[in-house]
């Protein structure tokens, strides 16, 4: 569920792919967390704010529901099982 999927998140596991389901765009973070790490060394990720609470991500080139799923793309942050 939408929650396990939170924890995936957050713990870098299936990011791309939780990111395909919901169709995610932007992301509002804490800079120093894992999650923005590595969104700041993907390239299909721009910092659009760089705050000292906070920095947004928005994600370059269409956004769809299931993008992952659509096109069998392979999940590039995937570092665990899914289940």
């Amino acid at each position: 569920g939408v929650f396990k999927d939170y924890i995936d998140v957050l713990g870098l596991n299936n990011t791309e792919k939780v990111f395909d389901k919901y169709a995610i765009k932007y992301v509002l973070f804490e800079p120093q967390a894992p999650l923005s790490t590595l969104l700041r060394r993907d390239p299909d990720w721009r910092i659009v704010f760089n705050g000292k609470v906070c920095v947004m991500f928005e994600r370059l080139g269409p956004v769809t529901p299931g993008r992952a799923e659509a096109t069998g793309s392979n999940d590039r942050t995937q570092h665990g099982s899914s289940d």
